[in-house]
């Protein structure tokens, strides 16, 4: 990869003297072919930087906390790097033709998520595009090889989802660090950052989303088999419940109990790093659980066997 900054360099020189020389009216063939021929030469560099990134996951099997951070800051560091050099960039891209660069030997894995594959709907084929376009591309290639690697290893879902959370959150702290990067990416790429996040998201909530789906399928149970048989007091509070409806309910507390602490349990596992994430991560949990959570006490927080009220 340090080839390419070079390369870069020396195109983002050529093409600030083409430029110059455009301005000041000066017409010179034999460097308009050197140009031209530099440019085919080099414009290899975003297939090569894609086909870096699946090598170095290929080679990489150490899929922990500790470890998966140490690929994500070196390829995003390389790709800010990168991206200093716009204008040669932006020469070099203009070459190519939407997603071009993914065309690689051996193919990348699960390419058909990719930014470039999914339908360009607003037809944008500018050169600004098509470099936004790539850079979403390196986004997409780091976080469906962690994916995929995660996938291989004995975390729950919910462990994964946490570590791509987490890393996407660091990406994109890198991202907001470079004015160029960021600029470059423009809505297209913060918008797909966005689908990545809640892709992760609903990983990391899996446990939550257990312990929710034991609200709404149990409760809708016991409606349904005693559907005269509950007595609701003022504010839907349910009063005289039948000796078959406490134990229904007795039941309900404790798988709701026992999914609800192991969640507590997994989460206070993590290790955050930072309050900004923590605090993130459980208001998305707050979101998920808090109307089935509530509509459940609200209904039978009454009873003498609840818990986790608070």
């Amino acid at each position: 990869m340090d080839n390419f900054i070079l390369a870069l360099e020396i195109m983002d020189n050529l093409s600030r003297f083409q430029q110059f020389s455009e301005d000041v009216g000066i017409e010179n063939n034999e460097f308009t072919v050197q140009f031209n021929l530099y440019k085919q030469k080099n414009k290899g560099i975003f297939k090569e930087f894609i086909k870096a990134i699946e090598s170095r996951f290929q080679q990489f099997d150490r899929y922990t906390d500790a470890h998966i951070p140490e690929i994500v800051v070196d390829l995003m560091s390389r790709l800010r790097k990168l991206s200093e050099f716009h204008q040669g960039l932006l020469v070099l891209v203009s070459e190519y033709t939407l997603g071009d660069w993914l065309v690689i030997s051996p193919p990348a894995r699960f390419i058909n998520v990719y930014t470039s594959v999914i339908p360009n709907t607003a037809n944008d084929l500018s050169a600004e595009y098509l470099l936004s376009s790539f850079y979403s591309d390196v986004i997409d290639s780091i976080m469906v090889n962690l994916e995929i690697g995660l996938k291989g290893t004995d975390n729950p879902k919910s462990t994964q989802g946490f570590l791509l959370v987490k890393n996407l959150i660091m990406i994109e702290s890198i991202i907001n660090r470079s004015q160029v990067l960021f600029t470059s990416l423009g809505n297209l790429g913060i918008e797909r950052l966005n689908k990545l996040k809640n892709r992760f998201l609903k990983f990391f909530l899996d446990d939550w989303n257990h312990a929710s789906y034991i609200i709404i399928r149990d409760m809708t149970m016991i409606a349904t088999q005693n559907p005269h048989g509950t007595n609701i007091g003022t504010g839907g509070v349910a009063q005289q419940l039948s000796a078959k409806e406490k134990e229904q309910v007795k039941e309900l507390f404790k798988n709701f109990n026992e999914s609800f602490e192991e969640a507590i349990s997994n989460y206070q596992r993590y290790n955050f790093g930072d309050m900004d994430l923590k605090n993130y991560l459980g208001n998305e949990i707050k979101k998920l659980i808090r109307n089935a959570y509530f509509k459940l006490y609200d209904k039978y927080g009454t009873s003498d066997f609840t818990k986790n009220k608070s």
